[in-house]
This record gives structure tokens, C-alpha cells and sequence, in this order.
């Protein structure tokens, strides 16, 4: 929502929304823009408006309530979209990854975009990129130019009962699309079906197949060859999940005709692996929330500080996906050194919570809890990594720690 209103700001709308008063990072970049940003009140409802809703809003809320009453124009998010932007799509989809390779694509060609780290652009590209979300089908509301795929799991087990739901989901999406780009070396790839579908990967038979020449803690130097492509390219990113995004990236600008400036020094989006520096020790903000993302994270930051002790306070993000891959959470989160656990941050849609936790509880008990002593011991921490993570808001105590300990620097 926050890059959506962003890119009709700057598009020559007059924007301006409704929130709750909590903070969320994604604040910021409204505030940058000069965008308002009100508190829920049914006065702010005007007849002169057409609003955009939110698609976690319930229609208990005051305003939409209001809007309801009154039958005033309205639509949700991903409709909005599809319906009145009137620029070719790249549609960027896929369990893990989606904003990191948006960012990519936005920094490879200068197109328009909305990305989900709270930032938009508008500008006179006749492309625009932006995250599709597989969440309840959403994104069957879009028509890509170019859908690219980059992964397909189960994130949202309040919504996908098995991997077959997942599949008819992206094929869905497949169906609305004019060109196909997938990672062929997921392996549920293979059952997507499309006229016009291009593979990407490391595997052998795909379309694109990446040539790992070189890595380094400055990420990867390689050969990107097939379908009469050959070219020696560069990945300043570490991990190679992320060599897997700019690939994506890149070759949906080159299917899309688009100018790739491919000498661009490549920058991760806000809690993406954003790092600090304090004393001999590094803090790390990072938005993963999936077991797949964060053990993706942890083998970068491995790369990337080689020799340090790697340590997380963790949020994890809805009671469905912690209870659903608990196994995999502490599979993963027993690779740290330290962990400390803070309580769920959940949905709106989640009831019960207070026993949720308590089963959270149950079954995390061998980790330990997080307690407020523990930013106190980062202040003596050496050569440590330490990582706030998880879709929620353990960014807000990295925030608290650099208001107290100003010295902290963005690397």
C-alpha cells in the first residue's frame, strides 16, 4: 500500500491515507514522500475520493464501514491495480524473494515500479514492476506483459493445504500471463505449463543456465548462456539465493526490451540484510520469516563474516506458519549461536492467540526467551554478528539500541 501511494503520488495524484498509530518501517518512505498519513476516523471519508483498500482490512473497520454506508467508489488493492494501471507489467511472484528482486529490476532499467519495502516510483517507462502475491489468489487480479517465478513453497498454510493448492495457484497466474520466466531448478517448476515459458538455473536442459565462475565476500562473477545468449556477468550480492534474484532480474529485462544498465553496483531494500557496524560487531536487520529465507540468510552472513559469532533475536510472523514449520524453524535457528525468541507477531485473522503462544511456547522451550538484558550484552559483544529478524517488529528494538548507542553506523 505504502508503494502504491507512493507511485500515484508521483504519478500527479493527490494522495492520502489511514492507519493505526503503530509504527511500521514502512512509514517512512510516506513520510519522505509528503504523503498524510491519518488515524482511523469515519470524518476522514469524503465523497470526492476513490479509496483503495487495504487487502488486511476488515469491513468492520470505521472507514470502510463508512465507505460501505455511504456506497461510495472503492477497490481493493490488487483490483486497483490491475484495473487502472495502465502500464505493461512485470510481475514479480514466488514464496521467497520478491521484493529483493524487484529492487533488482528497478536498478537494472528505469522503469516504474511498486515494491513491498514501502517504496514507488512513477515515471514515463511504458514497464512498471511490482510484487505478486500468490496469498488467496491475489494476483490472479493482473495481466503480465512478464510473470517471473521465482520459487514456489508453502508460506501461507491458512490458505494452501498442499503443494498441489501451490501449484494451481502459479498456474493460475501462468494462464494471465503473455511470457512465463521460471527458476527451472525449483522443483516444482516442472509442472507449470505455458506457450511461451522460459527456464532459468544451474541445471542442466534449462533455457538460461548460469556458469558459476568466481565467488568472493563481493558475491559472484559468471557466464549466462542459451537461447543464443552469452555473456560474462557480475552479482555483487552475497548468497546465492540472491544470485537466483538477479538472474531472475535480469532476464526479465532482457526478455521485456528493456536497457539493462548491468554495471549498476546492486543495493539490497530496506531490512534486507541491512547492516550496522558497532564497535568490532555487526547488527543486521533482516525481514525473513520463513525457514527457507532465513537459512538462506544465515549461509550469506557466513560468507560475509567469516569467523564471527553469529547470533539472532527472532520474531517469527503468524501462529499457521510457526506452528505449521516448527521443525523446520528449529532446524534452522539451531545453526545460530545464540538464539532468543520474541513472541509471535500475529495476524489480524489469527484468533485465539494467548493459547497459540503458549503452544509456541511448548514447543520452542529449548531456546531461550528474549529478555531486555540482552541488548545491554550486544554493548560487550566482539567480532559477533547479531540479526533482528522476522516480518514483524524486532526491527524496533535495533532501533532502540541505535537511539542509545549512537556510535552504531549503517555499513
Amino acid at each position: 500500500m505504502s508503494g502504491l501511494a507512493i507511485f500515484l503520488k508521483e504519478a500527479g495524484h493527490e494522495v492520502v491515507g489511514s492507519d493505526n498509530s503503530n509504527y511500521y518501517f514502512t512509514v517512512d518512505e510516506l513520510n519522505n514522500n509528503d504523503i498524510e498519513i491519518k488515524e482511523y476516523n469515519k470524518n476522514n471519508i469524503k465523497n470526492d475520493c476513490i479509496y483503495i483498500i487495504g487487502l488486511s482490512i476488515k469491513k468492520d473497520n470505521v472507514e470502510f464501514s463508512e465507505i460501505l454506508n455511504r456506497d461510495l467508489e472503492y477497490y481493493y488493492y490488487n483490483d486497483f491495480i490491475g484495473e487502472f494501471i495502465d502500464k505493461k507489467m512485470i510481475a514479480v511472484s514466488g514464496t521467497h524473494g520478491k521484493t529483493t528482486t524487484c529492487h533488482i529490476i528497478k536498478e537494472l532499467s528505469n522503469i516504474s515500479y511498486i515494491i513491498g519495502c514501502g517504496n514507488g516510483g512513477c515515471n514515463e517507462s511504458e514497464y512498471f514492476v511490482l510484487e505478486a502475491c500468490e496469498y488467496k489468489n491475489h494476483f490472479h487480479s493482473y495481466s503480465p506483459e512478464l510473470l517471473l517465478i521465482l520459487n514456489m513453497d508453502i508460506d501461507h498454510p491458512d490458505f494452501f493445504k498442499n503443494k498441489k493448492d501451490v501449484i494451481n495457484s502459479y498456474q493460475g497466474m501462468c494462464d494471465r500471463s503473455k511470457v512465463v520466466l521460471v527458476n527451472g531448478d525449483d522443483k516444482l517448476s516442472k509442472y507449470l505449463v505455458h506457450s511461451n515459458i522460459y527456464t532459468y538455473g544451474f541445471s542442466e536442459g534449462v533455457d538460461y543456465q548460469i556458469k558459476l565462475i568466481e565467488s568472493s565476500v563481493n558475491g559472484y562473477k559468471f557466464l549466462l548462456k542459451g537461447k543464443g545468449l552469452c555473456r560474462f556477468l557480475k552479482c555483487n550480492l552475497v548468497g546465492i539465493h540472491n544470485l537466483y534474484n538477479y538472474v531472475g532480474a535480469y532476464l526479465a529485462c532482457l526478455l521485456s526490451y528493456l536497457k539493462i544498465n548491468q554495471y549498476v553496483n546492486i543495493t539490497l531494500p530496506k531490512r534486507r540484510m541491512t547492516s550496522y557496524k558497532y564497535g568490532n560487531s555487526v547488527l543486521i536487520d533482516d525481514y525473513a520469516h520463513h525457514p527457507t529465507e532465513i537459512n538462506a540468510l544465515l549461509e550469506s552472513l557466513k560468507i560475509k563474516y567469516d569467523g564471527y559469532k553469529i547470533n539472532c533475536i527472532f520474531q517469527s510472523h503468524t501462529y499457521s506458519r510457526t506452528i505449521k514449520y516448527r521443525n523446520e524453524f528449529k532446524k534452522v535457528l539451531k545453526k545460530f549461536d545464540d538464539v532468543y525468541l520474541l513472541d509471535v507477531f500475529s495476524s489480524a485473522r489469527e484468533k485465539e492467540g494467548v493459547l497459540m503462544q503458549k503452544r509456541v511456547n511448548r514447543y520452542f522451550r529449548k531456546f531461550k526467551k528474549y529478555d531486555s538484558s540482552i541488548l545491554e550484552s550486544i554493548c560487550e559483544s566482539n567480532k559477533e554478528v547479531w540479526v533482528f529478524l522476522g516480518a514483524g517488529t524486532s526491527n524496533e528494538l535495533l532501533e532502540t539500541f541505535k537511539k542509545e548507542h549512537f556510535n552504531a553506523m549503517k555499513m
